[in-house]
């Protein structure tokens, strides 16, 4: 079937599909950690000398989080493919933590888990330096990202827990200002500050200026699943897509205009109070000249 995609679209797709396998990795190592360990995790120690999570990796975080406080919410959140598969399939860790919920996926063990992880590895190199990548690599990519995130899902529901965790969401979001923030679906709402390129001051926008904002989903969600809702403070509709393009207009004056967004799935229940996710764009909007 990859084979009538066009290039770019399924490099695209592949992308895609490995940041949704980051960020339920994230979400389940956190999950399982946090409640076997508690909520300091990241910086324990299980015996003398044996970190949770060696040193090399706690000090990229540091720097992460404090370089961009906006995109990184928790020390979970700087943890990258190799960081991940390397947590996962640690022997110690694999054995007292993930053991239940990756034998699900891989029924042959760690080994098995290792061998297929790591495998996605090259194929996430060729796609952030440009090179090219083969249709079986594709094939690859989307299975086995597929296969782990179906896993944790199951996992999820075999403990009573789909309501909290396995609710449609999106991954990022990008705008026409060149900007591109990760979301978190672990937290009710959160806010993204549309700020002067290296400034903590809000972008200006004039009467009559356009902006657009689209969101990358969690592909092993259907689309059909996800209900949008984008609004201004105060109530007006901008739009029920994925994607955001609006013309700045005068009911939007003000210091700090948020722009919502609400995103639920096409279930009866909802992870939050009637959503599954909810952010708000903010930026500043001027006056027309006198």
């Amino acid at each position: 079937m990859f084979y009538s995609i066009p290039e770019e679209n399924l490099r695209s797709l592949c992308r895609i599909n490995i940041e949704a396998f980051e960020k339920w990795a994230r979400t389940i190592i956190h999950s399982e950690l946090t409640q076997k360990l508690g909520d300091n995790y990241f910086d324990m120690e299980l015996a003398p000398d044996v970190p949770v999570v060696k040193k090399s990796i706690r000090d990229k975080t540091v720097v992460m989080m404090r370089e961009h406080p906006t995109r990184f919410h928790k020390k979970i959140d700087t943890l990258f493919l190799e960081e991940i598969i390397y947590l996962l399939c640690r022997n110690d860790l694999y054995k007292n933590y993930f053991k239940e919920f990756l034998d699900l996926i891989y029924p042959d063990g760690n080994a098995e888990a290792r061998t297929y992880l790591k495998r996605l590895i090259p194929i996430r190199n060729c796609l952030s330096h440009s090179n090219p990548i083969s249709i079986r690599d594709a094939e690859r990519c989307i299975c086995y990202t597929n296969d782990f995130i179906d896993g944790i899902k199951q996992y999820y529901q075999n403990k009573g827990e789909e309501k909290v965790f396995n609710t449609p969401n999106a991954i990022k979001l990008n705008d026409s200002l060149g900007n591109e923030f990760s979301l978190n679906k672990d937290v009710s709402f959160e806010v993204l500050s549309i700020n002067k390129v290296g400034t903590n001051q809000l972008y200006q926008f004039h009467l009559g200026e356009k902006y657009s904002a689209w969101l990358t989903l969690d592909p092993s969600f259907n689309p059909d699943q996800y209900i949008f809702d984008w609004h201004v403070e105060g109530g007006r509709h901008l739009g029920n897509s994925s994607r955001l393009e609006i013309e700045i207009t005068e009911d939007m004056v003000r210091e700090r205009c948020p722009i919502y967004c609400t995103i639920k799935s096409n279930k009866t229940w909802h992870r939050y109070s009637g959503y599954d996710q909810q952010f708000a764009i903010v930026f500043q909007v001027l006056p027309p000249e006198e």
